[in-house]
């Protein structure tokens, strides 16, 4: 029995990290998400993967975009900027050294998870 999931192209970056560590699974075939996380911090090109709708997935990915980009601020003073676009809408928020994981957490709740899980 397979795990409900939702298709999001996120940067080729998060979406090793998310599959490495059980959250995502390779998208198969040529596909394309309704669902979308740009994150100026990220190297790569994007690539799309089938999300886990698990609960812990949630605050996994956003504890894994902040710690990309606190690690990338390291070696740069650019401004990184974090943007989710899903059936909710569209939010950009700054990443800073004092944007917290549940910060972003609520920007991807509000714009990509369904009410289930954002609950």
């Amino acid at each position: 029995m397979s795990r409900p999931s939702i298709d999001i192209v996120v940067p080729e970056e998060l979406a090793t990290l998310l599959v490495a560590d059980g959250h995502a699974q390779p998208a198969t075939g040529r596909r394309s998400g309704a669902w979308e996380v740009i994150a100026s911090f990220a190297t790569g090109g994007a690539t799309t993967v089938s999300l886990l709708q698990i609960p812990q997935t949630v605050a996994y990915f956003a504890d894994k975009c902040r710690t990309l980009a606190v690690r990338k601020r390291e070696n740069s003073s650019a401004p990184y900027y974090m943007e989710a676009k899903g059936p909710y809408g569209q939010l950009r928020i700054p990443i800073t050294p004092d944007t917290s994981t549940a910060q972003i957490e609520r920007l991807l709740r509000r714009t990509i998870f369904n009410k289930d899980l954002a609950e």
